[in-house]
């Protein structure tokens, strides 16, 4: 199946949204400190007090990119799980599953129809690889 993990997303976006925080961070606290120099003390504060909003602001938003475009690539891997494998993961399960890929742990648990199952995940080129590395033994 295919790295779901890895292909497309938000780090583009989430690296801009950062750099940008930094940015009106640094230029308005510099805009600021010019202004206080030069006397004007009211407008020095106020930029510097839009600057730093406008840099929080751009902070939480890099952030939610993070999120959702995490949620997404969880989606997509239950999804190519279900097609590629037969294998009825869980959102949560996926969610396990991406935390053991971005560690480079590779190994995640999965509680599948009363079942304990230990999966991993290998990278063949562009491709991942499901590899079920044990399971309980079915107590009916």
């Amino acid at each position: 199946m295919k790295n779901v993990f890895t292909e497309g997303g938000h780090d583009n976006l989430h690296a801009a949204l950062v750099g940008l925080a930094l940015a009106l961070f640094v230029v308005g606290i510099l805009a600021g400190f010019h202004l206080f120099i030069k006397g004007n003390s009211r407008a020095a504060g106020a930029v510097a007090s839009l600057a730093i909003a406008g840099a929080v602001v751009s902070f939480i938003c890099s952030t939610d990119a993070v999120l959702v475009d995490s949620d997404a690539r969880v989606d997509a891997f239950v999804s190519a799980a279900k097609s590629s494998y037969g294998v009825p993961l869980t959102h949560a399960d996926g969610e396990k599953a991406y935390r053991a890929y971005r560690s480079g742990d590779d190994k995640f648990e999965a509680n599948i129809q009363g079942s304990e199952y230990l999966f991993g995940l290998s990278k063949k080129g562009d491709n991942l690889v499901l590899l079920i590395l044990g399971a309980e033994p079915r107590t009916s």
